[in-house]
């Protein structure tokens, strides 16, 4: 009976699928167009990642504007805000005003005037690069800013790992090892200090402090210090952490995106609450989910949780 009202949720997945032919291609809100294209000018249309304030200030850097001493804090480079959408912002480019021969192709970046440089999902060094020409639009997600992998929270000592508890314990403790020791207090190691809501969401919190910022090969243990436990992740801690846990294990929140890059013909894998769904791409599928081709087949598919 499991296996059959299982299929029959999944029944309007296979139908979305099987629905749409080669040339379909899925439109997300924050792709369409905001600004109105200028025939003498390149038009950079930048949706920001979640989170980011409508009155910060955004700025475009590269070697083709003379690099962030030049550019941020120059209103040349400054982003616009849209009006009609929370999460774009847009920038007209005179390749005319562009130093030492120097075009996007040569790399460029955003930084914000509060929160930093752009980060991939990583926390690595990100650098566009585009061949475009006057006369045309064109989108370019940034994933983070440098300030979300830093602890920047008020009341937190050092980095935090958030937890969805559906565990059903009384009590719930994290520990942490590495190599031949504790990194975190003896077992049963951290308990929970405080609850947050996020996004409608209340999450129990460890503060596993700032002696411990960017250590790494952390070994991760959910215990409730009666009998039960499970092991939770290896994690260097440069970020926080948003988990969701059952008596039996966790999974890990990605509280910006529910999906990730791949190049093409590269597996993909797609995690929501019951399953995961393991597809392959026919063609390129852009970061976040935006313009996702349909050209996908289903290799595997099973549940997530007994």
């Amino acid at each position: 009976m499991k296996k059959i009202v299982y299929w029959l949720f999944m029944l309007p997945l296979f139908a979305l699928l099987n629905g749409c032919d080669d040339t379909d291609t899925i439109i997300f809100d924050d792709e369409l167009p905001q600004f109105e294209i200028k025939a003498n000018a390149i038009l950079l249309e930048v949706i920001m990642p979640k989170g980011s304030a409508a009155d910060d200030e955004y700025y475009i850097v590269g070697d083709f504007n003379g690099g962030a001493e030049a550019a941020v804090g120059n209103l040349e480079w400054q982003l616009e805000k849209a009006t009609g959408s929370e999460s774009k912002w847009g920038i007209y480019l005179l390749p005319s005003t562009f130093k030492d021969g120097k075009t996007l192709a040569d790399g460029f970046y955003f930084v914000s005037a509060s929160k930093g440089e752009e980060r991939s999902v990583k926390n690595e060094v990100v650098v566009h690069q585009l061949d475009v020409k006057v006369g045309t639009r064109t989108n370019v997600w940034v994933d983070r800013w440098k300030a979300y992998f830093e602890t920047e929270e008020e009341g937190h000592d050092g980095f935090v790992v958030y937890v969805a508890d559906k565990s059903g314990w009384d009590n719930l403790y994290l520990y942490g090892w590495a190599g031949a020791g504790d990194v975190t207090p003896a077992w049963p190691g951290i308990a929970v200090k405080g609850t947050e809501v996020i996004n409608g969401v209340t999450y129990k919190y460890f503060d596993m402090g700032k002696a411990l910022d960017g250590y790494e090969g952390v070994n991760l243990i959910f215990n409730n210090n009666d009998g039960k436990q499970f092991d939770g992740p290896v994690v260097t801690l440069n970020k926080n952490f948003y988990f969701r846990i059952t008596d039996k294990g966790y999974e890990e929140i990605d509280t910006l995106s529910m999906w990730t890059t791949s190049p093409v013909g590269e597996i993909w894998h797609f995690i929501s609450p019951g399953q995961v769904i393991t597809m392959k791409t026919g063609r390129d599928l852009n970061l976040l989910g935006r313009r996702k081709s349909t050209e996908w087949f289903i290799n595997t598919l099973k549940p997530m949780w007994n």
